[in-house]
């Protein structure tokens, strides 16, 4: 059960801390971090009817 907890556990930031990190952040980070975010996207898509 303690596994299942730690699935099920919310893994975000409080908002102060996230505030804190947005003046130290550059164009060069997010640039970096955009292919990364997109190599870990999928699409799901639900077809019916004639095809």
């Amino acid at each position: 059960m303690y596994y299942c907890s730690l699935i099920l556990e919310d893994h975000s930031w409080p908002w102060i801390e996230e505030l804190e990190v947005l003046p130290h952040l550059r164009a060069g980070d997010l640039a970096i971090f955009f292919p990364v975010m997109l190599a870990n996207a999928f699409l799901e898509c639900y077809v019916a009817g004639n095809i």
